[in-house]
């Protein structure tokens, strides 16, 4: 199994939401956790198959892309904030996925 360091995609996360949302970092956070958790199981099973050979790069990532459509963010939606801040924040937190599952791959 992939060694997929979750403590760092969490602090990853924190770190996105103060530099992006230094009003909102602990809604932020707590909707990154979330989309993290709800995606946990579809992100470990995308990390394996691409450990395993069974699925190339560009696949896992647009996998993982996919996940995007399913962000809800309600915290951060809930202030009201702008769509597209939530949308950059979204995609970060996409994107420190692909970085963390990529990393657990030897």
């Amino acid at each position: 199994m992939a060694n997929i360091d979750f403590t760092r995609i969490e602090k990853d996360i924190s770190d996105l939401a103060k530099k992006l949302f230094k009003d909102f970092v602990n809604q932020a956070k707590a909707d990154g956790k979330q989309f993290v958790g709800d995606h946990k199981e579809a992100f470990v099973r995308r990390t394996e198959q691409f450990k395993n050979g069974e699925i190339s790069e560009t696949n896992y990532k647009n996998g993982l892309l996919n996940l995007l459509a399913l962000a809800k963010m309600e915290r951060l939606k809930q202030e009201g904030l702008a769509q597209i801040e939530i949308d950059k924040f979204t995609g970060g937190v996409i994107d420190i996925l692909i970085d963390a599952g990529l990393r657990a791959i030897p």
